[in-house]
């Protein structure tokens, strides 16, 4: 302690004691507070994550700063005594020797201050990391049992939590060096703080990428994850499906066989249906995700596994439709040893009583149905403006097309009215109906959904609407060569059919640029979107755009101005861009189709050129094809059931009808 001091008194709590004296029992205790920090930084060098060790240092460090902080108050105290003193030149100076000591105490005090401040820093990173490092065990531990057991749904569920809390504690320690990070900017500005602050700006961004590494990793295993279950739900089913059809090689009439093959058929839809979901989800995360050459070849590879997987699911909607049609024929014989019991009962007494039943029961079904219908048609023919002529016209093209198909007559009545709000008169309504039903129905469509795309595609490239049927043909054609659905389809055919018109192309044209994407992954929405406005752009370039197409060759205008045909331009597309680095393709792509187009046009152009060409016959080749469809669908016992139900709704309608016209006068 400094001499200067040593003379001083200090009042305390009313008691007169020398300064020194006071200072006595707090130095020795900030001396032994000090001894005990040494030893526990040794120790901790040796176990730093020890924390006992972390637990005693910060209590030390406390004791040392409450310490310190009662040195400095009684030296405070000592000095404002001194100051109200009478002066002279021993007060002065030992004011002067006072201020020094407390300057040292006060620095001392900053001193543990900031250790303590550092030490939360540091036992709490210290924390972090030991978290992570058990993290990173546990992880490679999971990772090696998955590569023996990939589908262990335990397993995956511990390594999905394993990931979360790693991507916790890494928030946690980003969240530290932040704040410590803060610490220093606030700090006093010297040469070394600035070093530590690059420092640990280095360590934000390196903490900053591994976070963002897990997150990316979670979410991928997330999907990897679900896969894996799907997959060994389709692995189940398969094996079940095998084991059923050995059984019914040896008893094909077992009705609980039947059954179980149908059910597990639809598992292996739903199952099949959810891969697809997820893998469409997936190809969505790569588009997103920045571009380079590796997501690309991702993107490439996912789109053949979605092409795979569509297939799939396709072939199994065929098989279950298939085995439902044989299966129905199977139970139809088990039924056949009944048919001598129904001719038995046939007492002129009891047919008479049945048949008087059922004809009031008849009357009043069928006034109904009729009832139903009517209230559309009376809608449908004031929207038309029909004339009675009109009217009974169209009712009977609607009859004609219910008794052909699945649908009945209300859902014909509905199509109508759909036809009517879209400004078809009755002869256009009537020639739209049949393609309509018969395409919704073959292609296991929504009517509604499928009508009202027929009919805007029509319209969309100014066609009439006698050539409907034609129109249905390239529709189900499209869908059963390519991975389109009829509802979706139908919902975008109509946004891209006025630009393809618009370049003098067709209805062909359009399905064949559709179908391509959607064989390449890409949704049907999103394909015609993406062709409408990039077609645009590639029928009237902009500057920039027409220097890259002339850059690379490409000539996709006759000598008249008119556009190519789609094929001839696809090809030179195809040729052109296939000469373009992954980068320079992406490039290419966003400046003549836009930055939104370019991902559908790339997959559109990266098309093998024998599957443009068999896909574009298969379109040439559709004459025929809804009429064969409907005609499929009502052969078989299948179809003689739906036939007969057709022809029941008509009737019963007709009937209505009748009953209707005779008490009406009396209503």
């Amino acid at each position: 302690m400094a001499k200067g001091i040593k003379g001083i008194t200090v009042e305390i709590g009313g008691n007169t004691t020398k300064l020194v004296e006071s200072l006595k029992v707090v130095d020795k205790e900030i001396k032994g507070t000090q001894k005990d920090l040494k030893e526990l930084n040794k120790l901790l060098k040796v176990d730093p994550g020890n924390t006992d060790l972390l637990a005693q240092k910060q209590k030390a460090l406390k004791d040392a700063i409450e310490a310190t902080s009662e040195k400095l108050k009684q030296q405070k105290t000592a000095l404002e005594q001194l100051k109200s003193s009478p002066q002279n030149e021993q007060i002065v100076k030992q004011q002067e020797a006072l201020t020094r000591e407390i300057a040292k105490s006060e620095q001392a005090l900053k001193g543990f201050q900031q250790e303590f401040k550092n030490f939360g820093y540091t036992t709490g990173l210290t924390k972090v990391n030991t978290e992570l490092e058990k993290t990173q065990t546990e992880l490679k531990e999971v990772n090696q049992l998955l590569k023996l057991d990939p589908s262990n749904t335990e397993l995956l569920a511990q390594k999905q939590g394993i990931l979360k809390d790693a991507i916790g504690a890494t928030a946690e320690k980003l969240k530290l060096q932040k704040s410590a990070l803060e610490q220093l900017k606030n700090a006093p500005q010297t040469e070394e703080t600035r070093k530590q602050q690059e420092a640990l700006t280095r360590e934000i961004i390196k903490t900053e990428q591994e976070l963002k590494g897990l997150k990316e990793e979670y979410k991928t295993f997330g999907h990897t994850a679900n896969l894996t279950k799907v997959n060994a739900e389709l692995e189940r089913t398969q094996t079940e499906l095998k084991e059923v059809n050995q059984l019914l090689k040896l008893d094909p009439r077992n009705t609980e066989l039947l059954a179980q093959k149908q059910g597990i058929l639809k598992d292996a839809i739903g199952a099949t249906a959810e891969k697809l979901k997820l893998q469409k989800s997936a190809l969505e995360q790569l588009k997103n995700a920045p571009q380079t050459e590796e997501t690309i070849r991702k993107q490439e590879a996912l789109t053949r596994e979605i092409i795979k997987t569509e297939q799939e699911l396709k072939g199994l909607k065929q098989e279950y439709y298939n085995f439902s049609s044989v299966a129905g024929v199977k139970l139809t014989e088990i039924g056949k040893s009944f048919q001598d019991l129904g001719g038995k009962i046939t007492s002129a007494g009891r047919s008479l009583r049945l048949v008087s039943a059922a004809v009031a029961g008849v009357g009043t079904v069928a006034t109904m149905k009729f009832a139903e219908v009517d209230k559309t048609m009376t809608l449908t023919n004031s929207t038309m403006k029909n004339t009675a002529e009109e009217a009974a016209f169209l009712d009977k093209a609607m009859q004609e097309a219910a008794k052909k198909s699945t649908f009945g007559m209300a859902d014909a009545a509905n199509a109508t009215l759909n036809f009517a709000r879209a400004g078809l008169d009755a002869r256009e309504a009537a020639a739209a109906l049949a393609p309509a039903m018969n395409l919704a129905a073959g292609e296991g469509g929504n009517l509604d959904v499928v009508s009202a795309g027929l009919v805007a595609t029509i319209n969309g490239f100014h066609d009439s609407f006698d050539k409907a049927t034609y129109y249905a043909d390239v529709f189900a054609a499209a869908c059963n060569n390519s991975a389109l659905d009829i509802n979706s389809l139908s919902q975008s055919m109509s946004v891209a059919a006025p630009t393809f018109q618009a370049v003098g192309w067709d209805i062909q044209d359009a399905a064949l640029y559709l179908g391509l994407m959607a064989n390449n992954g890409i949704e049907a929405n999103v394909g015609a979107t993406s062709l409408k406005t990039g077609l645009a752009r590639l029928a009237k370039p902009s500057e920039e755009a027409s220097g890259v197409i002339k850059a690379l060759g490409i000539n996709i205008f006759n000598t008249d101005g008119s556009m190519k045909d789609s094929v001839t331009v696809l090809k030179a597309l195809h040729d052109s861009f296939g000469q373009l680095s992954a980068q320079a393709k992406l490039a290419a792509a966003s400046s003549i189709f836009g930055k939104q187009q370019m991902s559908a046009w790339l997959a559109l152009i990266g098309g093998a050129t024998e599957d443009v060409g068999k896909f574009n016959q298969s379109l040439s080749d559709c004459t025929g094809t809804t009429d064969k469809m409907a005609e499929a669908m009502m052969s078989g016992f299948g179809g003689s059931i739906e036939r007969l139900k057709s022809g029941i709704d008509v009737l019963m309608t007709t009937l209505g009808r009748a009953v209707a016209d005779a008490i009406t006068p009396m209503i």
